[in-house]
Parts: C-alpha cells; sequence; structure tokens
C-alpha cells in the first residue's frame, strides 16, 4: 500500500526537529531520549532475523483469545547495539522482526499483508525563563511547549494525513503500554533524578479506498525548575483488512508484555554513571577558576538540564565542544571579559575587554594597554618582570 512508506520520509522531512539542545553548564549534555532506543519497539538496530537460541516459547498463548493468530506466540529477542538482548516481546511465530534493514522499510512483516514501521524519535525543550530562551535562540536552538495531545496530533501528524487522502478515525489511550514505559524509565540511571510522566496514544486512519492503519505514539515529559523537555516516538502498521485488527492487537499485547533485561539494564547503568562522574570531573576543572556565586548558579543550571539517555549519542563530542563554546561566549559577554591564550604556554586567561594588547607575567598578572608599541620588557618601571605578549582565543 505504501502508506507507512510515505509517512516515514514524511516525518524525517517536515517533523523532524531532533534539537540538539545547549546545556548552559557545560558539564551535562540534555539527553531527553530517555526511552527510544529500545522502546521504540526496540526497532532501531535491533531484531531477529537470526540467533535462534535465544527464543522462547511464550506461556499466555491460551489465555488471550484470538492473539496466537498466526502461529503460537513466541518470545522474540531485540539486541542493543553491542549484541547483547534488550529485551523479549511476545509476538506470533509467523512475524519476523529484521535485524536490519533500509531506512523506511518496515521493521517487522508477516502474513496477511503485515508490516511494522519505526519512525524517528521527535525531542522539544522549552523554558519561560527569557535568559535561557535568548541563549537557545542565539545557538539556532528552537523552543517548543508540549501541547495536548489532540494539538500534537493536529500539529505533527494530520498535515501528512491530508496530504495522502487519510482522516483520522479515533485516537485513544493505552494505558497497559504506558505503564510499561514507566516502569523502564525508573530502572535507568539518572544522574539528577527526574520525574517523567509516560503516555502512549493509538489512533486509526483510513482513505477513501478503506484502506487503514494504526499508529502508536509513546509521549514522554518531564519538568525541572522550569525546563520542560519531552519527546515523542512512534510505531504504525499496516495489514490487510480481514487481519488489520488482529494485527493491532498483537502488536499492543506483546509491547505491553515487554521483558526487559536486567543485566544489560545493569550494564547501560554502570556505564552512565561512569559518564556522568567523567562529566562531572570536567566541569568542576573549568569552573574552579569562577566566582563561588557563579560555580553555584551554574550547578543549578546543570541540576535543572540534566537527563539520562540509554545509549551512546552518535557524536556527542562535537555537540560537546560546540556548546562549551556557546556557553563560554554567552558567560563572557555577561562579564564583559575576553579570552586570551599565552602563546608559548597555550594557557587560556580571562581578561577584562576592553583594550587592544594584553601582557601576562609569570604570577598569571596581567596588563592591559591601548598601545600597539608599547611593550612592558621594556618598562623599567615593572623591576625587569618577564612578560609574555597574549593572543586572541580563536576556537
Amino acid at each position: 500500500m505504501g502508506l507507512m512508506s510515505r509517512f516515514f520520509r514524511y516525518m524525517r522531512v517536515n517533523v523532524g526537529l531532533q534539537n540538539v539542545y545547549v546545556d548552559p553548564s557545560g558539564a551535562y549534555r540534555m539527553r531527553n531520549t530517555i526511552l527510544i532506543s529500545c522502546l521504540t519497539l526496540a526497532l532501531t538496530a535491533c531484531g531477529n532475523d537470526k540467533d535462534h537460541a535465544d527464543y522462547a516459547a511464550y506461556d499466555d498463548n491460551s489465555t488471550t483469545p484470538g492473539i496466537s493468530e498466526g502461529g503460537k506466540l513466541l518470545l522474540h529477542p531485540f539486541y542493543d547495539s553491542a549484541g547483547m538482548v534488550t529485551v523479549r516481546m511476545p509476538f506470533p511465530s509467523s512475524w519476523k522482526v529484521h535485524r536490519t534493514h533500509a531506512q523506511g522499510a518496515p521493521t517487522i512483516t508477516g502474513p496477511n499483508g503485515l508490516q511494522v514501521y519505526d519512525f524517528p524519535a521527535q525531542n522539544f525543550m522549552y523554558t519561560n525563563d527569557p535568559q535561557m530562551q535568548q541563549v537557545y535562540h542565539q545557538s539556532g536552538q528552537q523552543l517548543r511547549p508540549m501541547p495536548d495531545v489532540d494539538t500534537l496530533i493536529q500539529q505533527d501528524v494530520v498535515p501528512w494525513a491530508r496530504q495522502q487522502g487519510l482522516s483520522l478515525v479515533n485516537t485513544f489511550p493505552i494505558p497497559e503500554v504506558a505503564r510499561v514505559d514507566e516502569w523502564y524509565h525508573q530502572q535507568l540511571y539518572q544522574a539528577v533524578p527526574t520525574q517523567m510522566q509516560h503516555a502512549v496514544i493509538g489512533s486509526d486512519w483510513q482513505n477513501a479506498e478503506g484502506e487503514r492503519f494504526f499508529l502508536l505514539m509513546h509521549l514522554g515529559a518531564g519538568i525541572a525548575n522550569g525546563l520542560q523537555t519531552w519527546f515523542y516516538y512512534s510505531t504504525g502498521l499496516q495489514a490487510e483488512r480481514e487481519y488489520f485488527d488482529t494485527a493491532k492487537k498483537q502488536l499492543v499485547f506483546g509491547l505491553a508484555r515487554a521483558q526487559y533485561n536486567p543485566a544489560q539494564i545493569q550494564a547501560y547503568n554502570q556505564r552512565e554513571a561512569q559518564k556522568a562522574g567523567q562529566s562531572w570531573a570536567a566541569h568542576n576543572q573549568r569552573m574552579r577558576s569562577n566566582q563561588a556565586n557563579f560555580e553555584a548558579t551554574q550547578r543549578a543550571i546543570v541540576g535543572a538540564n540534566e537527563a539520562v539517555n540509554n545509549s551512546i549519542m552518535q557524536g556527542w563530542r562535537d555537540r560537546n565542544a560546540m556548546q562549551d563554546r556557546v556557553q563560554e561566549q554567552f558567560t563572557d559577554a555577561l562579564r564583559d571579559q575576553s579570552t586570551m591564550v599565552n602563546p608559548s604556554t597555550g594557557e587560556a586567561w580571562k581578561v577584562d575587554a576592553g583594550a587592544n594588547n594584553y601582557w601576562i607575567n609569570s604570577g598569571g598578572e596581567y596588563l592591559p594597554s591601548n598601545d600597539y608599541n608599547y611593550n612592558p620588557n621594556l618598562d623599567s618601571n615593572l623591576n625587569q618582570q618577564n612578560w609574555e605578549q597574549l593572543e586572541e582565543y580563536r576556537p
């Protein structure tokens, strides 16, 4: 039918606001995709084309009528990027979860035209603090407050649906899957505990020819010290008309009975705790030259912005360096300072802005001057000290 493939492309091009947000602390980076890498049905870089030894029979086949249609239920394993089982979900044995697949291709296929797709996560942030809003806007980031569910669907999904001739039939909560999302989030290490709220919304869509598809959206949101972070990610399903309702029930059934691997959670938490410790060490080194009240302000911002992800984000180091530069520029502007470098040692120094030239001695004392011809090494009034001329810092 092609509906899911078109939806995938639309979400990438028109709704792909996967922002990288500036963390003014420079210590931690916002990671507001807590559940995305594994709870998106564990469909990104996961799957089970092989490793059949990890399969297991599901012992609840006879208690839920219609769920085992298409074969006895099996606990299908899903893997993280290191090849470790992350979660097992009970789906019919006739369903095939592809460990690898092309972008825009279904992650699960099965009988009766079954196709299940996972869609890219959308991450957002919002604050009412005008000063923080200015920081984010100056760095090219977009702030978006979380709307209610109906508004979110109208803003982010309905425009695509209209292009395809699709209309919304109904929406409904799926609390049994939301409980799994919330439980999993509570198991994950958090450097600064953040109370997250989770919801899962299902929606049915149909076109004039009777083609139907089902969209399941996971939503998560948290607020700390006036900073709101929220995200959503989606799973879509389509199948032949006679099988559609059964397939939808089977998908929800499997998601609601996900069995997470405690060993994988423990390994993830250990990695995140180590990264958090390293981040704090780097933060303390940057802050030690600042005044105590400034350090306290920065730690408060760290506490407001910190959240932990269960996967190592690609490009983290590049974003880290970029965010450090934005914060340093912001801080220098507030304090009317400039950053200079001693070309002999490579050491950076903060100086009061306004002079054309700066000289520094071995004791860390600097001398500003607006006279390009002035050389303190030739000034007898300076007790024959050794002065090095500083250069402007260019990142």
